[in-house]
């Protein structure tokens, strides 16, 4: 029996009440919080984790921000946040200039590759026991910094890592920085096993200041 949360429309409906967040942790809460209210209203037997140790590599764990798991048959979905901003008053809620944007395109397709780890398991990696078949995965970015979803300049070091709207990523493409710089060699090149045609950026909030993008790892 699949897992019944229908994490984009929880999205969705943020955006319709305006629900705007400080932070990427007020953010991760509310979707947990929705989903723990859906899992009582609907008498379903989910436990939803957060911040919930689910591999390890070279001795290093791996944490997903958000595992909702069957708890019969120990089947899951995981979902991973980015809430990235830039400068902005919402009723006197001052939002702070993030910035970065090249880091932060590139942390939201590590996301996407380590929830294909999960969702497609590779034998150097040790996963965590308690779960067993990663059914759905979810990779979301909220933002209202319009750099996200337009297309960059070309020839930048970051143009690989570009997540504009209509952006597709083909199975096995391989990504790296056009040359390393004490930034980016943390975070090294990434290669997909799936494609992710078509990336649809959508409004979050009616005037579209704010907008979101989903990738599913299905």
């Amino acid at each position: 029996m699949s897992i019944n949360i229908n994490v984009e429309n929880i999205i969705e409906a943020f955006g319709k009440q305006n629900r705007i967040f400080y932070s990427e942790a007020q953010l991760q809460f509310a979707l947990a919080w929705e989903i723990q209210k859906e899992t009582v209203n609907k008498n379903y037997n989910y436990t939803v984790f957060l911040e919930y140790m689910s591999m390890y590599y070279n001795n290093k764990r791996f944490y997903t921000d958000i595992i909702v798991m069957d708890n019969c048959s120990k089947d899951y979905i995981a979902i991973e946040l980015k809430y990235k901003t830039k400068e902005y008053d919402y009723n006197g809620m001052i939002l702070k200039n993030q910035g970065a944007e090249d880091c932060g395109r590139y942390d939201y397709l590590w996301d996407v590759k380590r929830l294909e780890l999960l969702k497609h398991k590779e034998a150097q990696y040790t996963y965590n026991n308690n779960l067993k078949y990663c059914e759905k995965a979810y990779a979301i970015m909220v933002t209202n910094d319009h750099l996200y979803w337009t297309r960059g300049r070309r020839g930048t070091l970051s143009e690989s890592f570009y997540i504009d709207d209509s952006r597709s990523i083909k199975e096995n493409n391989v990504m790296n920085w056009k040359e390393t710089k004490d930034w980016n060699k943390s975070r090294p090149g990434l290669t997909f096993k799936r494609s992710y045609p078509n990336f649809k950026w959508k409004s979050y909030t009616e005037d579209g200041n704010f907008k979101y993008l989903i990738t599913v790892i299905s």
